[in-house]
């Protein structure tokens, strides 16, 4: 309130002499420095600057992220096979393991993504089926930290959508922090801010690295579509604690529309459940169903920049079936081409910006209409 009123004073202590377009000039910029000043009431929660190291450690506690002082940290093999498969072990990546139980593992991963991945290499969703074994926290963070020293100087490491190596960062920072290795925790955290800055080599403020962890779990909200254990209620959960804690996020208006369509999803979601549909074999009432189920329509995408394929011969789903069953399916498959809604197929049209979208029902009609 004090450098308000100093801000308010300097208005009125313009000299009459002064030239009008002088004194306006100066009327304005006592008004700019009074909004920015007031600009803690403006933007919301995430205006309570973080200043120093004690104050980012607990905004991070506060996002909610899984205590992994107990859990089991571990080298993980995606596609369920063991480090004895050559492909495998490139793709090898670490994390902690924060539930189990006998078909399925959630694990806390590098990008500060919570997944869950099936242990069955049987599975259908085989692309969502990993192994593990464990691995030593301390020996991997100190690995890390050389090899990040090595490569501080990469600007390219650092590109958007994630900052590569901002969120892995400060998953180890976070993970020290949690186990009580401060020293390591500060370390790793430097390092983050060192890949956050601008070109002047000076260290990214903690506001920085602030945004950068809000552009990762935005982005960590796409990957939720993508996983076939999460429902729509979680996703929409996240979106709506994403909106709470980044409100001045340029991401914000996006999630605001996403948990829109969402909260209309899962009230016809819950409808639908209890809808009695009378007995019937007719194709017209399958096409329909079909079309309802587009909604939980997974897709394929092998490369980025690219497009997200729904259609894939590794998927089953609606879209394929629609697609056998060919021309009677193409009047009611028009009829939705410009729905909105939103499937559970992501896209991502370029590297470096953030460019990931969910594909809409609408657009899943158009590839289907496409390829028949």
């Amino acid at each position: 309130m004090c450098n308000m009123d100093h801000a308010t004073s300097a208005i009125k202590r313009q000299s009459l002499n002064h030239s009008p377009a002088r004194t306006r000039t100066r009327n304005w910029l006592a008004v700019f420095a009074i909004l920015l000043l007031s600009s803690s009431t403006l933007f919301g929660e995430e205006s309570d600057l973080i200043l120093d190291e004690s104050d980012f450690w607990e905004w991070l506690e506060d996002l909610g992220l899984p205590r992994v002082a107990d859990d089991t940290f571990a080298d993980v093999y995606p596609f369920g096979d063991q480090v004895v498969d050559a492909n495998a072990s490139k793709l090898k990546f670490s994390a902690f393991i924060v539930s189990e139980d006998a078909k399925k593992v959630a694990i806390l991963d590098p990008h500060l993504v919570v997944s869950s991945y099936n242990k069955d290499p049987a599975s259908s969703f085989k692309h969502k089926t990993i192994s593990y074994r464990l691995a030593d926290l301390s020996s991997y963070v100190d690995e890390k930290i050389r090899y990040y020293n090595d490569l501080k100087g990469n600007r390219l490491l650092n590109l958007e959508p994630i900052g590569l190596p901002v969120p892995n960062l400060v998953f180890l920072s976070y993970a020290c922090k949690c186990s009580g290795a401060d020293r390591n925790a500060s370390v790793c955290l430097t390092l983050a801010r060192a890949f956050a800055a601008d070109m002047d080599g000076q260290l990214a403020s903690f506001e920085v690295l602030r945004n950068k962890i809000g552009t990762q779990i935005y982005w960590n909200i796409f990957q939720m579509f993508d996983d076939g254990f999460i429902s729509r209620a979680e996703i929409a959960n996240a979106v709506d604690q994403f909106i709470v804690r980044f409100p001045a996020h340029d991401q914000a208006t996006k999630a605001r529309e996403m948990h829109a369509n969402l909260s209309r999803m899962i009230k016809e979601d819950a409808e639908h459940s209890t809808r009695k549909r009378p007995p019937s074999d007719s194709s017209v009432d399958r096409i329909d169903e079909l079309i309802f189920l587009l909604r939980d329509q997974h897709g394929i995408q092998s490369s980025c920049p690219g497009k997200c394929d729904i259609l894939d011969k590794s998927l089953d789903g609606p879209a394929k079936e629609l697609l056998q069953i060919g021309e009677t399916a193409r009047p009611k498959l028009r009829a939705i081409i410009d729905d909105t809604r939103l499937s559970r197929a992501v896209e991502c049209r370029q590297f470096t910006c953030f460019s990931h979208r969910v594909l809409t029902i609408g657009e899943c009609a158009r590839q289907i209409l496409s390829a028949q």
